[in-house]
């Protein structure tokens, strides 16, 4: 998901692809920035099929954009929702190739807010379903 994000035009406008990160925690992010959240699998057995099913979160975070007096020419929740729109649309129905099988993912879930770190920012949220099948 990551090279998938890291290769998006639309993400890599508004996200360096330098700023797009996994889970490891960030001690000095520069923003704004995407990172990886949670992921959640079971295993998908059936009598054809091998693999595993569940939810794997993005996050990402964004300030408002300023001009050179110091304006906001765009809010933070505007950044946000639309670094949020972008990552929705790099990866609904998105099919990945894997070492081992295939992934598919499908946009479920879209949460934006208010960053509790950081007053002056916002966080988007968006969560999808992920399945795996083993080649």
């Amino acid at each position: 998901m990551l090279t998938a994000l890291k290769a998006d035009a639309g993400v890599t406008a508004l996200v360096p692809a330098t700023s797009i990160h996994g889970q490891v925690p960030l001690d000095t992010p520069t923003w704004p920035f995407i990172k990886m959240g949670a992921i959640s699998f079971g295993a998908l057995d059936a009598a054809c099929v091998a693999g595993g099913e569940g939810r794997i979160t993005v996050h990402a975070f964004a300030k408002a954009t300023r001009n050179g007096s110091g304006a906001i020419t765009a809010s933070a929740e505007d950044n946000a929702g639309l670094i949020q729109a972008a990552i929705e649309a790099a990866l609904h129905r998105a099919k990945l190739t894997l070492a081992d099988g295939n992934l598919t993912l499908r946009h479920i879930n879209s949460i934006l807010l208010v960053d509790g770190g950081e007053a002056d920012a916002f966080h988007a949220v968006t969560d999808f379903r992920a399945r795996i099948i083993a080649s």
